[in-house]
């Protein structure tokens, strides 16, 4: 401290630092900062506004003001109206500024600003006013805002690396808490068609089949299995792999071929369950812009979906061309293609619904299921039509009342 503060505010000083450093609270800080400088200064007014990533606008988060005087809690700063506090910024010092706001019944206002800092970087601009036009700003004043803001300036960079911290706490438990479900699922997942693997193989290979026909049934088993553990496999290589670091060809893909193929793909399991498959071919032929085999495991799996969780009924499958003008990455496409694949199935109870898109979650547990998989059909298809550029949302009136899926795709 230097010779310019007083034994009185030199005391005062040492006790703001002890209220604004036992805390790590951003908003104890903020309060206890102006709470102290108005008074000490004799000020009509004193607030606080933090740094955010939008710098260009700054937020009164806290401020300590005479009843006489009107408030500024919540106000928006554009920075570049206010010269002095981009000056406060660039100067590391106190900055002294006149100023007329207009409309205000305070008039004209003396201003004193001063950025409070840590290593050197701001992270809050503190404003304190005389709303009476008739600056009385000492040398031991200057001074003393200097003092609080330094030390506002290391409490509020603390408190900032505390949240910080305990941010990355909560991650890294939500991190390991997905990693052990994760884990769990899958060590159920894949030793279930494993067992069904390895059990028919064993039996078959130590000659315990009556028949060529029970043999055959048996093989049949086993490839079934290994087709159920590939296609979970790819499902979590897909799941794993971030949306930067896929390898998507955004060509521009014939629409109605692909639902061709989709019908194709899907007929057997919709004759295997005795129910119908009503794909609406579109009028025209449509170009989208998207990844053939992306967007045909999309259908897949949408699909899928429809006839694992359909008993009776069917599955419907349209589209509609939406002309309206979109930016999509970073370029202009004349519209998108909504897709709707509906369902007469068990539905979704309406409190489960919002969960649908999170990985692994299943709405009945998967040892008590009656319906196989590994929950993340849903989890890869958002992931891969977000980065095909569309959305993909889920419609339920609830259980036993169906189920649509309905995603978009920008237009070529």
């Amino acid at each position: 401290m230097t010779q310019k503060i007083s034994e009185t505010s030199q005391k005062l000083l040492l006790e703001i630092g002890r209220n604004i450093r036992r805390t790590r609270d951003l908003n104890t800080i903020w309060q206890e900062t102006v709470r102290a400088l108005r008074p000490a200064t004799g000020a009509s007014r004193c607030i606080i506004c933090p740094l955010t990533s939008n710098s260009a606008i700054l937020t009164v988060v806290a401020e300590c003001a005479l009843e006489s005087v009107s408030s500024m809690l919540g106000w928006q700063i554009q920075l570049g109206a206010e010269p002095y506090l981009s000056q406060a910024l660039a100067t590391k010092d106190v900055v002294v500024a006149d100023r007329l706001e207009a409309g205000s019944r305070e008039g004209r206002q003396s201003v004193l600003a001063v950025a409070s800092r840590y290593q050197d970087k701001p992270n809050a601009v503190i404003s304190v006013y005389y709303c009476d036009g008739q600056g009385r700003w000492s040398d031991e004043d200057l001074e003393f805002v200097r003092e609080v803001a330094d030390m506002a300036g290391s409490a509020i960079a603390h408190a900032n690396l505390c949240q910080e911290l305990q941010s990355a706490q909560r991650q890294l438990k939500e991190a390991l808490s997905l990693k052990s479900q994760f884990l769990l699922m899958i060590n159920d997942q894949i030793r279930n068609p494993l067992n069904g693997i390895i059990g028919p193989l064993t039996l078959i290979l130590d000659d315990q089949m009556d028949d060529a026909a029970e043999e055959r049934a048996f093989l049949q088993d086993a490839c079934g299995s290994a087709l159920h553990l590939y296609e979970m496999i790819n499902d979590i290589l897909t799941f794993k792999t971030k949306p930067a670091h896929m390898q998507l060809e955004l060509l521009p893909v014939n629409f109605n071929k692909l639902l061709k193929d989709v019908q194709r793909y899907m007929l057997a399991p919709v004759l295997n369950k005795r129910l119908s498959l009503n794909i609406q071919m579109p009028a025209e032929e449509i170009l989208v812009c998207a990844d053939y085999q992306r967007l045909l495991q999309v259908m897949l799996h949408l699909a899928g979906n429809a006839i694992k969780f359909t008993r009776k009924g069917g599955v419907t499958i349209s589209a509609e061309v939406l002309r309206q003008r979109a930016i999509v990455h970073d370029r202009e496409r004349p519209g998108m293609v909504e897709v709707r694949v509906s369902d007469t199935g068990i539905g979704v109870p309406v409190e489960y619904q919002r969960r649908l898109f999170e990985p692994f979650f299943r709405v009945h547990a998967s040892t008590t299921s009656p319906y196989p998989g590994s929950g993340l059909g849903l989890a890869i298809s958002k992931k891969l039509v977000e980065a095909m550029g569309g959305e993909i949302h889920f419609y339920s009136m609830g259980e036993g009342l169906g189920s649509t899926v309905s995603f978009t795709v920008p237009l070529y």
